[in-house]
């Protein structure tokens, strides 16, 4: 749509993002890296937690009849 605006507009007009508007061409997609980043943390955390407990649950045990 900005496109379409500068070429339709004068020679003498500009175009700039401002405000939030150029905070969000500025982050671009940094949304989804952060989402991934935020999961695998989580992820390993757990696993560490897991590896400190002073036992661990066994699996359940099939029971043949």
């Amino acid at each position: 749509m900005l496109r379409k605006a500068i070429d339709k507009l004068p020679a003498c007009f500009a175009s700039d993002w401002t405000g939030q508007s150029y905070q969000a061409v500025l982050a671009g997609d940094s949304a989804t890296v952060l989402m991934l980043l935020s999961i695998f943390v989580v992820f390993r955390c757990l696993a560490a937690l897991y590896e400190s407990w002073p036992w661990k649950p066994n699996p359940p045990r099939r029971v043949w009849c």
